[in-house]
């Protein structure tokens, strides 16, 4: 048996032990252990930034960045629906549907997501684009 195994050997036999020696030490070290995570973030701030929306878009949507990134290419960097590009420092919505197979529709800007679609707006045109907007069998999680 190697020292790895026996390690986790012990973790295994003493599961609440460990958890009793992992929680006193974070009590006794909260201010090393929260000065410390601040350095980390503050060193990688944007790659942390990143790393935490990866995991909202997987957790929430099925999608990878690349993915997102590849459906900006597909619409051209425009909301689906509307066209238009979203205001400088804001990013798209990602579009699922919320009953049925949750599929990823696409990306939608502020508005077009939680006006149009949400409460709906007395544009005939633009409900007619978010009709055939939704209508449309396209899943970026499979197509792209």
């Amino acid at each position: 048996m190697t020292s790895t195994e026996k390690v986790r050997a012990w973790r295994e036999a003493n599961r609440e032990r460990q958890r009793r020696n992992q929680r006193a030490y974070a009590k006794k070290h909260a201010a090393k252990i929260a000065a410390a995570c601040a350095a980390r973030y503050a060193a990688d701030r944007d790659g942390r930034k990143q790393m935490v929306r990866a995991a909202r878009y997987k957790r929430l949507y099925g999608i990878s960045l690349v993915q997102f990134d590849a459906m900006m290419l597909r619409q051209g960097g425009c909301c689906a629906i509307c066209g238009r590009k979203p205001k400088p420092g804001r990013r798209l919505h990602v579009d699922h549907d919320h009953k049925g197979n949750h599929r990823v529709r696409g990306l939608l800007c502020g508005f077009c997501n939680l006006r149009v679609l949400g409460r709906g707006r007395e544009d005939a045109e633009l409900h007619e684009a978010a009709a055939d907007y939704l209508d449309s069998t396209w899943d970026a999680r499979r197509d792209l």
